[in-house]
């Protein structure tokens, strides 16, 4: 897969993943579930390695066909 377009700078994905361009994804917030630390509407990028909660963090959890951002404790 290849990105033309992404709404982060090149620089600043750099900085903040190592991970390769086909492990990224791109989502945008639906709802105000996490708000104020997602706003509806942000865009998220997504680093599609990690699979595992490892830590307390904000993570991607794919369920029975929903896409749900929630926090880890």
């Amino acid at each position: 897969m290849r990105f033309t377009a992404l709404p982060f700078p090149h620089e600043w994905l750099r900085r903040v993943t190592n991970a390769p361009p086909e492990q990224w994804a791109v989502i945008e917030a639906d709802g105000d579930s996490m708000e104020p630390t997602i706003r509806k509407s942000a865009h998220m990028l997504i680093d599609k390695r990690q699979t595992v909660a490892r830590r307390d963090g904000i993570y991607v959890i794919c369920w029975d066909g929903w896409i749900n951002v929630k926090r880890v404790a």
